[in-house]
């Protein structure tokens, strides 16, 4: 019944066991992959240009304004279409569109045409009038008004003529100053979206290669799988082996001392067997020669010597030599637990071993998963036509960089020229106001001069302003037109169109600029359609621009998802199908590992049928409990020593001396005796002892090892087939985790875009607002400049007429002249008055002509 219940017990602690392998099996499938840490693929961050503009801002609105004016017509795109595909232009369109510039045209025409003719005219008739108009001009009230006038009308010009030419002297050292870093920015930025979308592909490529870290991650646990199998058979049954072991260990200990036991007693029973016919013979001769000696001596008082005998019959204790025969030598059993523990801590390894041809072909589907990503990666659209419309356009920067940064350097020179004889001009106009103002409005000033010099002065300096005027204004409205053509064509064609989304809708027709897209998607789907456009891929460039700028995606805004299917290549289950299916076929054979080996087994129940529990442990132990002796010895010859002391016959004397030290010899042998009738009674009880249990040990270890194993035995293909499912779902996360990383690098690093309207701005400041605006400034300055320089040479003229002394003979008869005049058609009632005036204004003439004279004096 002992047994059964342990049986029973065993069998529940292996069912529980089970379950809880499986269950914590389930539970500890973590993944790696968790871990997993890829490259990174974004670009680096792109630096802002700044624009210059600050406080000249509304000046370049106002340019804006003007070239809205000026060219108002929509980008020109078939224009455009056939200077890029160097095709005959129709001039009659051409003309069309620049039909604002032919106007400014005919206006600088005129302007070059009519100044100087308006210049001589004017001219000849300041010098024909210069005479007549002088003493009147100048002696009038209603002249001297006109003169504050006009003085006033030059004085604004001249303040509006020196603003004009500050700011023309200032846009046009900005434009100089911001060209060399424009260009650096233009050549940079240009380069770095050529870069960023030639790299797109390598990208991809260094993303699809950062599978070989997931790879890595799940070979890893590949290599483990067969150690994994091993140690979760060993967790799962530690426990159950090492308690069958010690069951069995027990077992072997009693073989062990069961045969230690036997072989003493069956030494010992020799031994006592030998000495008690030793002592029975040697006992009996003892007591013949007594009994001679009590016989030749009657007078001899001998001890009692009849009991001289033993007492314990030894040869009755059984032969055990048929039972140490069936009980295996120590030697052979002493490593069988090492033997059962090296055996089950071997399962890793042997594990391992079945494992490997398995593992080899996951690492194969592994590798044909990394060659699939590669093979679907080269299906993604290339971008390398955008990289290489960028080249060109950065090559076109670098190749005429220098030649337009000298051109510039030319340009700034013949500005700095133009602008220094407007500087001229407007300087020497106001040095003439300073001169000749006072005469205009403190006439009192005029006639205590000396002879009007202050006023002559005045007058050459105004009549140089109006010479030097003439002279170079073909020259400033030369210069002007020219800027105004060159500078206003590329703000309206190329900034204007960039800022109203123009230029977008003109690339989006361009084939070539989607040459690579149609190849890379032609030549692996060459069943599908080909596209010319970006209409055509339904989206637009402008489209892109704004994505990028609000953090989209180049594969969203570009809609390259018509082109490539991203949730195909993320899609982890079709990588996974073939990898599954192997890891299925994991299998362990483990009929081969024995927690005990035949032999050992075999030693067990050779033990088991050994018949130890057969001896008659009772009757022995009785047996041995028996006294040696039935009178001690020892005693025995110290009487015959004593009654030695008493006897006179020397002889007797002797004999009895000798019997008792032969006495006390057999006396020797009776402790030997004694000593091992000990050993032996310890020796049999700890056989006694071991007989009791030993068969019911040998069922329990057996019985536990063979269940143990057949557990192990059963529970393997559970094992195994959880350990496949754990690799598979390790694998499967890797993957994911990988595919998850690929999808978001590929679509927010290697195609994220920010730095792409960040360039494509940076290049619009740079040229644009960096060297466009200041360029527009320049000429609205100098044209505004040409504009005042017409009402400047009237005013000039005319104030210089005003303040041109009269000489005295020419003042006074002019005087006299104009009194007569007025006299005869003046009427009566007005002639008082008129008179009066004439006369204080001789009386003043005459004032300043004596002091005059007083003063040559």
């Amino acid at each position: 019944m002992m047994k059964d219940w342990h049986i029973g017990d065993w069998l529940l602690v292996l069912v529980l066991m089970s379950s809880l392998c499986i269950a914590d099996l389930t539970q500890n499938c973590s993944s790696s992959g968790d871990s997993l840490h890829f490259a990174n693929a974004a670009h680096g961050p792109v630096r802002l240009v700044d624009s210059s503009a600050g406080s000249l801002e509304p000046l370049y609105n106002f340019a804006r304004l003007f070239l809205q004016a000026v060219q108002p017509n929509a980008f020109p795109k078939d224009i455009a279409h056939r200077a890029l595909n160097n095709e005959k232009q129709d001039i009659s369109e051409v003309l069309w569109y620049e039909a604002g510039y032919l106007v400014c045209l005919i206006l600088a025409v005129l302007y070059l045409v009519l100044m100087p003719l308006m210049g001589v005219i004017l001219c000849w008739r300041h010098y024909r009038r210069s005479t007549d108009s002088s003493a009147q001009s100048s002696l009038l009230p209603s002249w001297q008004y006109r003169d504050i006038t006009m003085a006033t009308c030059l004085a604004v010009i001249t303040i509006l003529l020196l603003t004009g030419v500050i700011l023309a002297f200032t846009t046009n050292d900005r434009a100089r100053q911001n060209m060399e870093p424009s260009l650096h920015h233009l050549s940079s930025n240009l380069r770095d979206i050529r870069n960023t979308f030639g790299s797109v592909s390598q990208k991809i490529d260094i993303i699809v290669d950062q599978y070989s870290v997931a790879m890595a991650a799940i070979q890893k646990e590949l290599n483990g799988t067969g150690d994994a199998i091993g140690q979760e058979i060993i967790s799962s049954f530690r426990s159950n082996v090492n308690e069958a072991l010690v069951d069995f260990s027990i077992s072997v200990e009693d073989a062990v001392r069961a045969k230690m036991n036997l072989v003493v007693i069956h030494t010992l029973r020799a031994y006592l067997q030998h000495r008690h016919t030793f002592l029975q013979t040697e006992l009996g001769k003892l007591k013949q020669s007594l009994q001679k000696t009590q016989d030749m001596c009657q007078n001899c008082s001998l001890p009692p010597f009849n009991n001289l005998e033993t007492d314990a019959d030894y040869s009755k204790i059984p032969n055990v030599k048929l039972y140490l025969d069936k009980v295996t030598p120590a030697a052979s059993l002493a490593n069988l637990v090492e033997k059962g523990n090296a055996s089950f801590n071997a399962l890793p390894e042997n594990c391992t071993k079945q494992t490997a041809p398995t593992v080899k072909d996951l690492v194969l589907d592994l590798e044909e998963t990394k060659t699939s990503l590669k093979r679907s990666s080269q299906q993604f659209p290339s971008l390398q036509s955008f990289s290489e419309m960028f080249s060109e356009l950065g090559e076109t920067v670098s190749r005429y960089g220098r030649d337009v940064d000298r051109y510039d350097y030319y340009r700034w020179g013949v500005s700095v020229a133009v602008c220094t004889v407007i500087l001229v001009i407007v300087l020497l106009t106001a040095l003439s106001l300073c001169l000749g103002l006072p005469a205009v409005y403190c006439p009192s000033m005029w006639a205590t001069s000396s002879e009007g010099r202050l006023e002559r002065s005045a007058v050459s300096l105004l009549r140089a302003v109006v010479v030097l005027s003439f002279l170079f204004s073909w020259l400033f409205i030369i210069l002007v037109f020219i800027t105004l053509l060159f500078v206003g064509n590329v703000y309206t064609i190329g900034c204007r169109s960039y800022r109203n989304g123009e230029l977008f809708e003109f690339l989006d027709h361009q084939d070539d600029l989607f040459s690579s897209l149609n190849a890379s998607h032609f030549n692996h789907n060459s069943t599908l359609q080909q596209f010319n456009s970006s209409t055509q891929f339904n989206f637009s460039i402008q489209q892109v621009y704004i994505g990028c700028k609000t953090g989209q995606s180049l594969f969203h805004s570009m809609h390259l998802d018509q082109l490539f299917d991203m949730e195909d290549f993320v899609n982890a289950s079709k990588y996974m199908v073939k990898f599954k299916q192997n890891t299925q076929k994991l299998s362990v054979n483990l009929r081969d590992m024995q927690l005990l080996p035949p032999e050992g087994r075999q030693s067990l129940l050779f033990f088991r049928d050994s018949g130890i529990d057969n001896i008659d442990y009772p009757s022995l132990m009785l047996l041995l409990s028996t006294p040696v002796m039935k009178t001690n010895l020892t005693d025995f010859a110290d009487q015959l020593d004593e009654t030695a002391q008493l006897q006179t016959n020397k002889t007797i004397k002797e004999d009895l001396e000798s019997k008792a030290n032969r006495s006390r010899e057999l006396q020797k042998y009776v402790e030997q005796q004694e000593a091992d009738v000990k050993k032996m009674d310890a020796s049999l009880r700890a056989l006694s002892a071991i007989s009791a249990n030993f068969k019911e040990n040998i069922d329990t270890a057996l019985d536990g090892i063979s269940m143990t194993e057949q557990e192990i035995l059963r529970q393997v293909p559970f094992i195994v087939h959880n350990v496949s499912q754990c690799l598979s779902q390790k694998g499967e996360r890797a993957l994911h985790r990988y595919l998850d990383w690929a999808e978001h690098a590929i679509l927010n690093e290697a195609l994220e875009c920010r730095w792409l309207s960040v360039s494509l701005d940076n290049v619009y400041t740079a040229f644009c607002q960096n060297i466009a605006d200041p360029w527009n400034g320049f000429w609205l300055c100098l044209g505004w400049c040409c504009v005042f320089l017409i009402p400047g040479v009237i005013c000039s003229l005319s104030t210089a007429r005003h303040l041109q002394p009269m000489s005295s003979s020419s003042s006074k008869n002019a005087l006299i002249d104009k009194k007569t005049t007025t006299e005869k058609t003046e009427p009566n009632s007005h002639k008082k008055p008129v008179s009066l005036k004439i006369i204080h204004g001789l009386g003043d003439w005459y004032k300043a002509m004596k002091k005059t004279a007083n003063g040559k004096k």
